[in-house]
């Protein structure tokens, strides 16, 4: 299984522009109202998500693992990545439990973004799955990415070779 916690933004940075030769082009960023999504998600497109309004902090992941592994019949194994979240002191005071429990926790290796599939899962939301309208505000954003959050497994798969 994969965890998957990704901040969408309205506003995005674009790193180039048409401009004349010697003139700056500056646009000014703004920040809105953020939606977290945090999920387990394995090869057989099976995906189990968790949406937040705020940030999401290591007790929040605690709480989420601790209702995931509570779904679980057989041992499970996620991988994590090396987030601030994944590598604090609450969340490794958490792992021997987990460990009693079936709930393996195996951490890639640091900068090995590749590794992780939930990324490959979070890149298909974003850039094929939303449809481009989605971004005109929050409200269209967060209505048409839970609509695509409950369609993968059936409608949305990704299929690993």
């Amino acid at each position: 299984m994969r965890r998957l916690a990704e901040k969408l933004h309205l506003s995005r940075t674009y790193p180039y522009a048409w401009q004349r030769i010697g003139h700056r082009l500056e646009l000014a960023s703004a920040h809105g109202p953020r939606q977290n999504i945090l999920g387990f998600f394995n090869l057989h497109n099976q995906f189990h998500s968790f949406a937040f309004p705020g940030t999401i902090d290591s007790p929040t992941v605690i709480h989420c693992f601790d209702l995931f592994r509570q779904q679980q019949q057989k041992p499970a194994l996620v991988v994590v990545d090396n987030a601030p979240i994944h590598t604090s002191e609450d969340f490794e005071d958490e792992l021997d439990r987990w460990q009693k429990e079936g709930l393996y926790v195996k951490f890639l290796p640091p900068y090995c973004p590749e590794l992780n599939l939930i990324e490959i899962l979070w890149r298909k939301i974003k850039y094929e799955w939303l449809p481009l309208d989605a971004y005109l505000n929050f409200k269209t954003l967060t209505t048409s990415l839970f609509d695509v959050l409950k369609g993968i497994g059936s409608k949305y798969r990704i299929t690993f070779a």
